[in-house]
């Protein structure tokens, strides 16, 4: 069901961690 499905989809997931890689302010918020 819904409830077990996981909040992002693996394919959103890459997607924000690629976003985040390409800003290296927000990977200072991520990776003190």
């Amino acid at each position: 069901g819904a409830k077990s499905k996981p909040y992002l989809t693996v394919d959103q997931m890459m997607d924000f961690i690629n976003l985040k890689q390409r800003d290296p302010r927000l990977n200072e918020i991520l990776y003190p």
